[in-house]
């Protein structure tokens, strides 16, 4: 226990220390960028998930993301802002075929920029204020309405051959009407997007079979539902089984070798 504390108060301070460096030396600079794009009124935000990471035995070191707030035209808009990350083009490229799409239940792509800077990208979304972290419904009809919508954005999957690949609590938002709002595409797949070879696993939730990494967004739906603590009594909903027959309809397998590569 002792260790646990000290390693976290140490990735704590080291964060603490990188976020005042960042002060120091790169943020005029960073909303002087920005501000060349057109976006004004910028503001950094969620520094919680703000990331410096290094990755050992590999070509991907330094890898940064850093998130801001700001205006465009009027409306608000999310911003992210990724140094040495390799799946910067796949997010990209996934909100672009999200368009092509139609897809409604994710924030809409504003801009991005594969040459942002030197090994830095930079995505825009629309920011969507009223969106919260994935709870379980006491209340029945509130749970069938989620399970309905689920099923909705999974008829779009398949029907577009989309796997989201991170399914969880914190991707998998709630709006103001107990809407779905999916985010972060950034380890997804679509027609076309196997050309980035994603090399970090992918997700929490996902199967182990033949050497690869299976990955089924009803899977994942089901796998989150249970973490958050669904009760029997809802398993045995016809909305919730209605799910559970999806499971196998929309998969994608990932090498073993391809997603291990860099750990």
């Amino acid at each position: 226990m002792l260790k646990y504390i000290f390693h976290k108060c140490k990735a704590n301070l080291r964060k603490l220390f990188l976020i005042s460096l960042y002060f120091l030396f790169h943020h005029r600079k960073a909303l002087a960028k920005l501000s060349s794009y057109g976006f004004s009124d910028i503001k950094v935000c969620r520094f919680r998930r703000w990331q410096w990471w290094q990755w050992h035995n590999s070509r991907e070191k330094n890898y940064q993301r850093f998130y801001y707030k700001a205006k465009y035209s009027n409306k608000i808009y999310f911003i992210k802002v990724s140094k040495d990350d390799y799946t910067v083009k796949n997010e990209i490229f996934i909100n672009e075929y999200l368009i092509q799409c139609g897809v409604t239940f994710a924030p809409k792509l504003l801009m991005s920029d594969e040459n942002y800077g030197k090994n830095t990208a930079m995505i825009a979304f629309e920011f969507i204020s009223e969106i919260y972290n994935f709870e379980l419904a006491d209340d029945e009809k509130a749970f069938e309405f989620i399970c309905k919508e689920f099923e909705y954005i999974h008829g779009h999957f398949l029907k577009f051959n989309i796997i989201h690949g991170d399914i969880s609590a914190s991707n998998l938002l709630l709006g103001n009407k107990n809407n779905i709002v999916l985010i972060d595409f950034a380890l997804s797949w679509v027609p076309g997007s196997e050309v980035f070879k994603l090399r970090h696993p992918c997700g929490l939730y996902h199967v182990l079979s033949d050497n690869k990494h299976v990955y089924d967004n009803a899977f994942s739906f089901l796998r989150m539902l249970d973490d958050c603590g669904i009760s029997d009594a809802f398993k045995q909903k016809e909305c919730y089984k209605r799910i559970e027959k999806l499971l196998g309809v929309h998969t994608y397998s990932a090498p073993v070798s391809i997603i291990e590569e860099h750990l």
